[in-house]
């Protein structure tokens, strides 16, 4: 398995960005953003994202959090966590890593849930292939009934993998005083941002739906020309939930 990374005439949001995957006598152009075929093939997440375009996020929101929390002198082995846009569990596995008791994860397609049970079997105590901007009954009951005291998302807001409704749903299934951990690509938290992520995040600050207890920038990978992709790593703590006045605007 041969993957070439392009040389491009122009510069590529990165939902347009691809690489060419040599497998034998086929060739392939793939998409970044084309997660059932990357999550199909084992290794291939990994190679593209971390070794190649040697992505940070993970282990720099992991640590953060981890930072926050004893700050706060709490313990982070008691944590449930709701991880959204969980993928192959990457984000997950930096989680136990640190400490954490639970794990549940959250993605829209199954070929996620399917290469995170092939690649990391025992990082999730469950797993939900669900849309949370319109969640079904079961799910609904699963995560009321879990007592979440902290969502992760990690660089899966925008693009339309993880939009506003979707996140602030996410953030309204964490317990009062939970932890929310994001990674969003600074672009969409710019007054001129038109996906709706700044808007949200404006308003739950605003609103003190939840305060801001760390927020820095930093690099979350490559882009495959070489630019330097900056995201902003934010850790909060949950006041209330969202109001319906904001949810219902989403």
């Amino acid at each position: 398995m041969d993957i070439e990374i392009p040389i491009v005439s122009n510069v590529l949001d990165q939902d347009q960005e691809f690489i060419l995957l040599d497998r034998g006598q086929k060739r392939s152009k793939i998409k970044l953003h084309d997660y059932q075929t990357i999550f199909s093939i084992p290794g291939l997440y990994e190679k593209i994202v971390y070794e190649i375009l040697e992505c940070n996020s993970p282990k720099i929101i992991t640590k953060l959090l981890q930072e926050e929390i004893s700050k706060e002198s709490e313990n982070i082995s008691d944590l449930t966590v709701l991880d959204m846009g969980a993928g192959n569990g990457i984000v997950a596995e930096e989680l136990i890593n640190i400490g954490v008791d639970e794990v549940i994860g959250v993605d829209i397609i199954e070929e996620a849930k399917e290469a995170a049970f092939r690649d990391r079997p025992d990082v999730y105590a469950d797993y939900i292939v669900d849309d949370l901007a319109v969640p079904d009954e079961s799910t609904n009951r699963i995560l009321e009934e879990k007592s979440i005291d902290c969502v992760t998302c990690v660089a899966a807001i925008g693009y339309g993998d993880i939009p506003p409704k979707t996140l602030a749903n996410a953030i309204n299934y964490t317990d009062e005083q939970g932890w929310v951990a994001l990674s969003v690509k600074e672009d969409f938290l710019k007054e001129d941002d038109s996906s709706g992520v700044c808007e949200l995040y404006e308003e739950l600050i605003q609103k003190e739906v939840m305060d801001i207890k760390k927020k820095t920038n930093y690099m979350h990978r490559k882009s495959i020309t070489g630019k330097k992709l900056k995201y902003d790593a934010i850790i909060a703590k949950k006041n209330t939930d969202i109001p319906s006045q904001i949810l219902n605007n989403l």
